[in-house]
C-alpha cells in the first residue's frame, strides 16, 4: 500500500508517492531527492493549517490520496541594528515567503529580546517596510537586508571584515571598530577611503563604497613637541599623528596648527639625535606621548 499525496510549492502542485506509514520527515527528504537545494531541515510541511511534526506519520494526520501538503522553504534574513547597549549587532531570524515584516519583528521580540513598540524595519535609508506586506512581494528571500559591506585595514596589514546598515555614518563605522577593538577609541580613529578622509557625520554610502571595498584605518595619538615660541619662550606644542606620518608632517602641523615657522628649524629626539624629514615616525620610535625637540639651524 502506498500514499499518493500533493506537495503544493508556491501554488504548483507536485504529485509524491510514500509508503503508506511515512512520516513528515519522510516526505521532506522525497522533496529534497526532487529538488536537492531545498534541504529538509528548511522545510516546513502544513496540512489543514496545522504543522507536521518530523517523526508523526502522515495517517495520523488523516492525509489521505490526493491530500494537498502545502510546502513552506525557511531562510535566514539577517537584520542589522543596535543592541541595548546601543552597539551595532547583526541578529538572524528564519522565515518564509509568506511571512510578514511584522512577522519578523515579532521574531526579534521573541528569539533576541528586542523591544519592538517603536521599530521600522527597511532596507535603505528612508524606505520603510510596512508591517502587513509579505516577504514575498518585497523581494526578501535567503540573505541579509541591505547592507554596506566592507574591509578595514589596520596599519596596511589586518583586514577586519565589517557590515553596517545602508545609512549607517563614519562615526557608527568607527563605533563598530571600537566595539571589537576597545583600545581603539572613537577619537583616536582616522578613515580614509580612495585617499580621502571620511567625516564623521557623512553617510558611507556617500562615498559611493561597494562591496569589499577597503577602508583604511589610521590610529591617532598626540606627540609633543618643545621649542620656543615667537617670543623667545620655551612652549609645549601638542600635534595629532599616525604613524606612518613622516618627521617632515611634523613640521607641517607645527606650521599649520601652531603658525610657527619652520623655514630653519629641526627636530631632535635628544642632543645631536636629528631627526630626518624624509623618515617615518615608527623606524623612530615616535608614539603616543613621545617628546620632541625643536632646534634651530
Amino acid at each position: 500500500m502506498t500514499l499518493k499525496v500533493k506537495v503544493v510549492i508556491d501554488g504548483t502542485r507536485f504529485p509524491i508517492e510514500l509508503p503508506n506509514d511515512a512520516t513528515a520527515q519522510h516526505l521532506k527528504e522525497a522533496v529534497h531527492r526532487m529538488f536537492n537545494f531545498y534541504a529538509v531541515e528548511n522545510q516546513e510541511l502544513l496540512f489543514n493549517g496545522l504543522l507536521l511534526l518530523n517523526y508523526i506519520t502522515l495517517e495520523t494526520y488523516e492525509v489521505v490520496d490526493d491530500s494537498e501538503i502545502i510546502l513552506q522553504i525557511f531562510f535566514t534574513v539577517g537584520i542589522i541594528g543596535k543592541n541595548p547597549d546601543g552597539q551595532y549587532h547583526r541578529y538572524e531570524v528564519r522565515a518564509h515567503r509568506s511571512n510578514t515584516v511584522q512577522d519578523l519583528k515579532l521574531k526579534l521580540n521573541m528569539y533576541h529580546g528586542l523591544d519592538i513598540t517603536s521599530m521600522n524595519l527597511q532596507m535603505r535609508p528612508e524606505s520603510y517596510l510596512q508591517d502587513l506586506l509579505e516577504l514575498a512581494m518585497i523581494q526578501i528571500k535567503c540573505g541579509f537586508w541591505q547592507t554596506l559591506k566592507f574591509k578595514v585595514a589596520v596599519d596596511g596589514t589586518t583586514m577586519i571584515p565589517m557590515e553596517l546598515p545602508d545609512d549607517a555614518t563614519v562615526k557608527d563605522l568607527k563605533e563598530a571598530v571600537h566595539d571589537m577593538f576597545t583600545s581603539f577609541s572613537v577619537e583616536n580613529q582616522e578613515l580614509l577611503f580612495n585617499g580621502l578622509i571620511l567625516q564623521n557625520n557623512t553617510k558611507l554610502a556617500s562615498y559611493r563604497l561597494v562591496s569589499d571595498s577597503e577602508i583604511t584605518l589610521r590610529l591617532l595619538f598626540t606627540i609633543v613637541i618643545i621649542g620656543k615660541n615667537p617670543d623667545g619662550q620655551y612652549q609645549r606644542y601638542e600635534v595629532r599623528a599616525h604613524r606612518n606620518n613622516y618627521v617632515g608632517d611634523l613640521k607641517l602641523k607645527l606650521s599649520e596648527d601652531h603658525g610657527l615657522d619652520i623655514t630653519n628649524i629641526r627636530l631632535q629626539m635628544g642632543p645631536e639625535s636629528y631627526l630626518l624629514d624624509h623618515t617615518l615616525l615608527w623606524p623612530n620610535r615616535i608614539s603616543s606621548g613621545t617628546r620632541i625637540y625643536i632646534a634651530e639651524e
